[in-house]
């Protein structure tokens, strides 16, 4: 067998599409076969169908976590999709064929899928000592793993020996063959410095022949169990043919007549009793207990210990929620009022109010934790429902009992694992509920529904159970992907994005605490500077809330603790110029922009999933027959914002000085940097428009001024959303002016008033205004 050889690192993309997997990790030179069902997996195999392109494989930091960007691992191997094969049930087979380990340096957007710029992990070179002596060690501890394990062969053994020259190679596919957990192949595959890794593998062997010895010795005590079981069920046929012969009673009718005592004294609701009562009765029939007793007892158990009656008087004490809102919270600004709001209403008994509480909201802006916060508020037990990944209805409305395996719905079991007919249960990430096997919503609505949930069937459960009592609540990242029905129901509360200064107030006051208790650290013994925690809010995350922040910290706290484990210091200071030391070079850059006027180029404002940004747009002239290029990865109605823009601009050519000839026997380009990270929605039409009519009537455009809004054909500027965080985009940019439209003017009250004052934000209702304010007048000629 021949040495396999590792992929140029020059023939790897600087930037990959990503494909997560979920079920095991992919390592470089290892082959596998999988399948592959998550919506953004089966849009990327769609846009990427060649065999020789290259994509990228990557990993969950929780293989049951969401689908988002922070729970991606920094880690990722390139690799070709050899073949796929569409499957049942929407899946597809691929074999992935890996070539080289890459870093992640910089995430773009999940929808449809994520995209990465890419560094290709160097080679490591020729091995040293203490790589050389831990292969030994490897090679070893696989042979005492083949004695204890008979999973394994010596031909592993053997393999490995082919690729000692290589310890790397030799690292990765022995974490490629032994038979790891999803989380332990994952730090394999994360863990880049050779000797680390190889070191990392000894320990996770010896725990493998731990387990397996442990193992045997438990097999060996079955066996003699099994044994002595075995005599033990001999001799009980024996005893039922005596009773049998003695007309004795049948202990079987003692434990049905016990069981059925049982569902007597619980109370049950009428119909429920009626079918426990039936399923009970059935134990009578001798071939029916054999073959169904198991499931009859399971089901009879599991309806007798749901809280049909059971509430928990719940507390409604208005003052005490704000200030569990005050403490623990910082800036949720209307949040809190519009929370109260509904508690104060519910508390009421009113009916105006919609029964269905939704909290919308940036990843990282705290939305789960305002939902278990609800639950404190109200002291009733909070469950929570994460329906990402759910593609059957029979997860949320549970299985017939005709099947097997049957067992109830996710609604159902987390009433029983509240113990009260009345918890407060949370859907979380709701818009990234998948299609699948039935539809899913349909189960979620009627659970939701007050004009139908007082009837909600379970198959399981087989009889209808009441969740009228039960406070839903619904998180979301974005309110278009949330279907009507169930936004009809919903109470909406919308959670904005943290400024700096209240990120820095969380990391200061909340989460550094909490961070150097979890690791053991002194709080005197490591200390961090503001301007620290500023530069990595700036430069090493780019969200709307603190969940990167947060992990950035514990980086830090983690090469801390190697410092201090390792006695070589006592106390460590973190401040600008030593946080490269511990988070490595700055992931992004601060979006700042030229400060000289430019002709045909402007500075827009949009709105994404992390928060405000700065949209720049540029535009240029070039030979040709009159035609109008748009690039830049724009959805439709973004293309129409566009030519709408680009029609009005050409409707007015005399009152901007725009010369006759200027599009005479020439094409438009309009560009938006940035190309590879999608882009949707109507409030780039104002920027479009002074762009273009930067370019063509050879005005200038001040660079110290971004605009957002949306354009009619005839220059009305029309109210656009997430005016706040557009604003602070601006704001961490150092732009002073903003052109907002003049429908936002109630908006601006949610810019952080200390944001506000070092900002003149520009109110307009018509293009004309706009070109006024951020237009500069047309440089003249020199003559000579």
């Amino acid at each position: 067998m021949a040495q396999a050889i590792e992929w140029p690192q020059n023939d790897i993309p600087s930037e990959l599409p990503i494909l997560l997997l979920k079920s095991t990790v992919l390592f470089p030179l290892q082959v596998a076969s999988l399948q592959l069902a998550m919506k953004p997996n089966q849009q990327l195999l769609e846009d990427y169908p060649n065999p020789e392109q290259i994509v990228g494989a990557g990993a969950f930091l929780d293989p049951e976590g969401s689908y988002s960007r922070s729970n991606l691992s920094s880690t990722a191997v390139a690799c070709k999709v050899l073949s796929r094969i569409k499957m049942a049930h929407g899946t597809t087979q691929v074999v992935l064929q890996g070539l080289r380990r890459v870093q992640l340096v910089r995430v773009a957007s999940g929808r449809p899928y994520f995209k990465a710029e890419v560094k290709p992990v160097a080679d490591p070179g020729r091995d040293s000592t203490e790589v050389r002596a831990l292969i030994s060690e490897v090679i070893q501890l696989l042979k005492e793993l083949i004695a204890a394990d008979d999973r394994y062969t010596e031909e592993m053994v053997k393999v490995v020996q082919l690729n000692l020259q290589n310890g790397s190679r030799c690292a990765d596919l022995v974490a490629d063959t032994i038979q790891f957990g999803y989380d332990e192949k994952r730090m394999m595959l994360e863990t880049i410095d050779v000797q680390e890794r190889l070191e990392l593998l000894n320990e996770l062997l010896k725990r493998e022949i731990a387990k397996a010895l442990a193992s045997k010795e438990l097999q060996v005590k079955t066996e003699l169990s099994l044994g002595r079981s075995q005599r033990e069920a001999f001799l009980r046929e024996q005893l039922e043919i005596i009773r049998a012969e003695l007309d004795e009673i049948d202990p079987a009718e003692a434990e049905i007549a016990e069981m059925a005592a049982k569902v007597e004294a619980a109370e049950l609701p009428p119909l429920v009793a009626e079918e426990a009562h039936r399923q009970v009765l059935r134990l009578y029939d001798g071939q029916t207990r054999v073959f169904e007793g198991f499931s009859i007892r399971a089901y009879i158990d599991w309806v007798l210990s749901m809280p049909w009656q059971k509430s928990q008087e719940g507390r409604h004490d208005l003052r005490r929620a704000r200030r569990i809102l005050e403490n623990r919270y910082f800036s949720l600004g209307n949040a809190t009022e519009r929370l109260l709001e509904f508690l104060a209403v519910r508390k009421l008994g009113g009916t105006s109010m919609k029964p269905l509480l939704g909290i919308m909201g940036p990843p990282g802006t705290g939305r789960t934790s305002l939902a278990e916060t609800v639950a404190r508020i109200l002291d009733r037990p909070f469950i929570r429902i994460n329906v990402h990944g759910i593609h059957d209805e029979a997860e949320i409305r549970g299985d017939s009992r005709t099947s097997v395996a049957a067992r109830p719905g996710s609604i159902l079991s987390a009433i029983q694992k509240a113990g009260v007919n009345n918890p407060v249960v949370l859907f979380d990430e709701i818009d990234w509920l998948e299609a699948g096997v039935g539809d899913p919503m349909l189960a979620i609505l009627e659970a939701l529904d007050p004009a139908r949930n007082c009837h909600f069937y379970d198959h399981y459960l087989g009889v209808p159970f009441d969740l009228s009592k039960v406070l839903f609540i619904v998180t979301a990242n974005l309110e278009a992907e949330i279907p009507q029905a169930l936004w009809d129901l919903m109470y909406p509360i919308t959670l904005s994005g943290y400024t700096e200064g209240v990120k820095i107030a969380i990391a200061r006051e909340r989460i550094w605490p909490h961070v150097l208790e979890a690791h053991g650290l002194p709080p005197r013994a490591v200390q961090i500077t503001n301007a620290a925690v500023r530069r990595i809010i700036r430069e090493y995350t780019m969200e709307a809330g603190v969940h990167w922040l947060q992990l950035q910290l514990e980086a830090i706290c983690r090469r801390a603790a190697v410092m201090m484990a390792n006695g070589k210091t006592r106390r460590i200071s973190i401040n600008n110029k030593t946080l490269e030391k511990y988070l490595g070079a700055p992931i992004y850059t601060v979006g700042r922009v030229e400060r000289n006027p430019q002709v045909g180029t402007a500075v827009g404002l949009a709105w994404t999933e992390t928060g405000g940004n700065l949209l720049p747009v540029e535009a240029l002239l070039m030979p040709g027959e009159g035609k109008t290029l748009i690039t830049g990865m724009l959805g439709e109605v973004m293309q129409e914002s566009v030519r709408a823009a680009f029609s009005y601009v050409r409707s007015r050519a005399d009152e901007l000085g725009i010369p006759p000839e200027a599009l005479v026997k020439k094409d438009l380009h309009i560009h938006f940097p940035e190309g590879a990270i999608p882009k949707d929605g109507p409030s780039a039409g104002v920027v479009v428009a002074t762009t273009i009519a930067s370019l063509l009537s050879g005005r200038p455009v001040k660079q110290d001024v971004a605009m957002t809004g949306e354009i009619s054909l005839r220059g009305w500027i029309y109210p656009v959303g997430g005016l706040r965080e557009k604003v602070l985009a601006a704001y961490r940019a150092g732009i002073t002016h903003v052109v907002v439209p003049k429908g936002n003017e109630s908006d601006l009250a949610e810019v952080p008033p200390d944001v506000l004052s070092k900002m003149r934000p520009h109110l307009a209702a018509q293009i004309s205004e706009v070109f006024d304010i951020v237009l500069e007048k047309k440089p003249k000629k020199n003559k000579h």
